[in-house]
C-alpha cells in the first residue's frame, strides 16, 4: 500500500488526508461522454496512466483543536484493495473513538462504506454525523430508488444500511446558496450534481483555506473540461455549473 497519511496545516488546524485503499477505474466510468483518444491524451499529460483510472480514496482528518473530525469515512469493504481507513488512523495514532464530528459530503458506497464495523457497531462510536437534508431524503426516497438504472439500485440499499444505524445522531443541514458556518473556521457547501445533496467542506484559519471537495470534482480534466463527466453523477446539468464545478475556487472565505 502506498503511504498511509499526508499531513500539513491550514493555519492552526493539524491535518491529515488518511488512505483507505485505491482501485482501477475503466476510463468510460469517470469520462463517459469525453473522446477516448482525447481523454488518453489528457492523462499522460498530468502524468497519470492512460488505460485506467487508478483512483486512491483518501479522506481528511481534521483536528482544529478542541475538536477532532473526519470527512467522509471511506469504502469499508466494498473493494478487495480498501478497508484500510482504520489502520491508516492507527499509524498516525488517531483513535476512531476521539472522532467528535463525521462529515459526509455525499452517501456513495466508497463514502459511507466505512461507517459500520465488522459486528454492525459503529466504527466511529462518539461522533455525531453531518449530512445534507436533501443528500439524506433522496438516499431514502422509494421513488428515487425506483427511477434509478437497475444496476445502481443497490446505492440506494447501501446508503440506508450504512445510514441508520447512526440516525439518532446524525444532523440534517439545509443548505441554500450559502455556507453553513458548523463552528468557528469549519463550514459546508451544497454543491449538487455527483449526488443531490452533494456538500463540499471549508475549511478557513488565519490566513490559510482549504475546500475539500468530495466527489465535485475527481480529476483536474473535469475542471479543465466541465461538460466531461462520470457514469456516476446523478445530475449532470447541475454539476456543470459554476456553483459545484469552477465556482467552487472562487468562494470566499469564511471568517478566521
Amino acid at each position: 500500500m502506498a503511504e498511509s497519511f499526508y499531513r500539513f496545516s491550514v493555519g492552526t488546524f493539524d491535518c491529515t488526508c488518511l488512505t483507505d485503499g485505491e482501485k482501477d477505474f475503466p476510463l468510460a466510468e469517470i469520462f463517459s461522454n469525453a473522446p477516448a483518444e482525447e481523454v488518453r491524451l489528457r492523462l499522460r499529460e498530468w502524468g497519470f496512466r492512460d488505460d485506467v483510472v487508478v483512483t486512491p480514496f483518501t479522506y481528511l482528518h481534521v483536528d482544529i483543536g478542541g475538536r477532532k473530525i473526519l470527512m467522509d469515512v471511506g469504502a469499508g469493504r466494498l473493494f478487495p484493495s480498501t478497508g484500510k481507513l482504520l489502520s491508516s488512523m492507527a499509524v498516525e495514532g488517531i483513535e476512531p473513538a476521539a472522532i467528535d464530528l463525521v462529515i459526509l459530503t455525499h452517501a456513495h458506497p466508497d463514502h459511507v462504506g466505512g461507517m459500520l464495523l465488522d459486528d454492525g457497531s459503529p466504527a466511529f462510536p462518539k461522533a455525531s454525523y453531518v449530512i445534507s437534508k436533501r443528500e439524506w431524503e433522496y438516499w431514502h426516497s422509494d421513488s428515487e430508488r425506483d427511477r434509478a438504472r437497475a444496476a445502481q439500485r443497490w446505492f440506494f440499499d447501501f446508503a440506508r444500511d450504512h445510514l441508520d444505524p447512526v440516525r439518532e445522531r446524525t444532523h440534517l443541514v439545509e443548505l441554500g446558496q450559502n455556507e453553513m458556518v458548523l463552528f468557528r473556521g469549519v463550514g459546508v457547501w451544497s454543491a449538487p450534481g455527483h449526488t443531490p445533496g452533494h456538500l463540499v467542506v471549508e475549511l478557513s484559519s488565519g490566513e490559510e483555506s482549504l475546500l475539500y471537495i468530495g466527489d465535485a470534482v475527481i480529476l483536474p480534466m473535469h475542471l479543465e473540461e466541465p461538460s466531461w463527466h462520470p457514469v456516476y453523477d446523478i445530475d449532470v446539468a447541475a454539476r456543470r455549473t459554476c456553483a459545484c464545478r469552477r465556482g467552487l475556487l472562487c468562494r470566499r472565505r469564511l471568517s478566521p
